[in-house]
């Protein structure tokens, strides 16, 4: 009995010092903070093997989408890809005018040339491949800048071996690369996404509409979606209102004239 205690707790020691399956579950998924500042001096590699920054692939006043992936990824990555091309193509925004994509690279092992063979194979399935050429960019970087890119962020991932446990995320930065908004997941909503490059764009994107739609609407970064603004509804309904009494009372005031 005493020998079988004194194992255990040997035992019990030489586990705690094990990292565990949900160890290494808790050191995957986001914590990003809206609002949170992102470098765009980050250095990173175009898929031409040319040094460029993330301000290199942002079109003046204009939202920037950032995808982080690897290229060599047995899984999730290429849902996340085919989730961007679809977004790509339902979303009502002209990519390359609008907004801009820059798909990077969290290994550093991986070349320039593999991220043009993935830009090619993408590209390709684009609707409007003249506009993806233009505004969907596929970059490597160097570890430091991986590092800190995925810091600001808030993209927590694992190294395994030769490949990476991490979750699917998409992230809107504003002009000046502020985090906006982000989506989380493996679909990626054309009308949210859509509304938070409205909102990243200071209103640049999109027309009257959307900006009134998004007046009423406020992002839920639980859901990854917009919800509807109760206070701001109630608002639009009592400017509403007045203006229907405004417009009754001199329809009344014709008539009894």
């Amino acid at each position: 009995m005493r020998l079988f205690v004194f194992l255990l707790f040997i035992c019990s020691i030489a586990y705690a010092g094990v990292p565990t399956a949900a160890d290494k579950i808790s050191d995957v998924g986001l914590s990003t903070i809206l609002g949170s500042q992102v470098s765009l001096d980050t250095k990173v590699f175009s898929s031409d093997g040319q040094e460029k920054t993330l301000k290199d692939y942002i079109i003046p006043g204009k939202p920037l989408i950032l995808m982080p992936v690897y290229y060599r990824c047995p899984g999730l990555c290429g849902i996340t890809l085919q989730s961007g091309i679809a977004l790509v193509n339902d979303i009502k925004a002209e990519l390359g005018k609008d907004y801009s994509i820059l798909t990077f690279s969290f290994n550093s092992t991986e070349p320039p040339e593999l991220a043009k063979g993935k830009a090619d194979t993408i590209i390709a399935k684009v609707n409007n491949e003249d506009a993806a050429k233009k505004g969907w960019h596929f970059v490597t970087a160097p570890q430091e800048s991986i590092d800190n890119l995925l810091n600001q962020i808030g993209f927590k991932l694992t190294k395994e071996g030769e490949e990476f446990s991490h979750a699917s995320a998409i992230f809107v930065l504003t002009p000046e690369g502020k985090i906006s908004q982000y989506f989380s997941g493996v679909m990626f909503p054309p009308w949210d996404v859509k509304l938070s490059l409205v909102d990243a764009s200071d209103g640049k994107v999109g027309n009257l509409l959307h900006q009134a739609v998004l007046y009423c609407f406020q992002f839920d970064p639980i859901s990854g979606k917009y919800t509807l603004a109760a206070w701001r509804t109630m608002q639009v309904g009592g400017v509403l209102t007045l203006i229907l009494m405004a417009v009754g009372f001199l329809v009344l005031r014709r008539v009894t004239v």
